[in-house]
């Protein structure tokens, strides 16, 4: 089915194709492929915690905005290449965007976060950026400690 829905993508010139698996309603898989030529990656995915779990999901609502994204120990050159593939899945966001992702290695697994801020925090979140984190511009700086992925 996969394949299908891979030529079916090149063939309309799409550019990336997610497709995300689930049991008996849980996430536990994720392919993200770029079109036309890779690469394509596979991720397990394990403690899902979907939005409606959230205790007061209900009074909130989900952002529009483009995210900036934060990525963190992404330093070796697979870890570089895992960094290019999500962080071309995003749009660039506005400046004064108040939406943040993060996505953390860490022994070689990734933690994902989605984050609001208030204006409070824009101070330390721009501190932040020139050092360690990697925002979806083009050319952005990469900061972390290290890691194999």
């Amino acid at each position: 089915m996969v394949k299908e829905l891979a030529e079916a993508c090149r063939a309309n010139d799409i550019t990336d194709l997610i497709v995300l698996h689930e049991h008996r309603g849980i996430p536990d898989a994720l392919i993200v492929s770029h079109f036309p030529h890779g690469p394509t990656v596979y991720f397990t995915l394990t403690n899902v915690t979907l939005r409606h779990d959230i205790a007061g999901y209900n009074r909130s609502t989900v952002s529009e905005q483009f995210p900036h994204l934060i990525f963190d120990n992404f330093t070796s050159k697979l870890g570089e290449r895992i960094m290019d593939v999500l962080k071309f899945l995003f749009p660039l966001p506005k400046e004064d965007s108040k939406r943040v992702m993060t996505f953390a290695n860490e022994d070689d697994y990734i933690s994902f976060r989605c984050l609001s801020w208030s204006s409070l925090f824009v101070f330390t979140y721009k501190a932040l950026k020139t050092s360690c984190v990697c925002s979806n511009w083009p050319g952005s700086a990469v900061g972390g400690s290290g890691s194999t992925v």
